[in-house]
């Protein structure tokens, strides 16, 4: 029951929150492929892009759904995912020189704003609670990709 989001675009975002189990045994290195069907009203279903996870030790790669160069697709990876004390984003892209690190609660609250330059930021846990957060990964005014990031207790 979210309202249209021509008349309310803040109040037209919403979230859910599950949890799924894996099969018992799977080995490192395993993918786990994922995408869901969005239904609003009666109108046909929208499928979400597939995300792969591969599983491994206490990590998340992480890729980009989106690319400033779509014939060269714009890498991207955090670890450790979940973190304990800090992690790294790196962009693999030689020509990345300044960007900006959007973090948010699940609420969608702005947490932390960060400019970095190089290639990888290391972002110290410092007040962070445990829990889930969301990122976004800025060039300019150009979004070069998003993801979750797990802050362990």
């Amino acid at each position: 029951m979210l309202p249209d989001s021509n008349v309310n675009l803040i109040g037209s975002n919403g979230f859910f929150k599950f949890k799924i189990s894996q099969k018992p045994d799977r080995p490192l290195g395993s993918i786990i492929n994922n995408s869901a069907a969005i239904y609003f009203d009666f109108n046909a279903p929208i499928i979400t892009n597939t995300y792969s996870h591969t599983l491994g030790n206490e990590f998340v790669e992480f890729r980009v759904i989106t690319s400033i160069d779509p014939l060269n697709p714009l890498k991207m990876s955090i670890a450790p995912n979940p973190m304990n004390d800090y992690t790294t984003i790196r962009v693999d892209n030689p020509n990345f020189e300044i960007g900006e690190l959007l973090l948010m609660d699940v609420n969608g609250r702005l947490v932390k704003n960060l400019t970095f330059q190089g290639n990888s930021l290391e972002l110290q846990r410092g007040d962070l609670s445990p829990g889930v957060y969301w990122f976004e990964v800025w060039s300019s005014t150009q979004i070069l990709g998003k993801g979750k990031l797990i802050v362990q207790e």
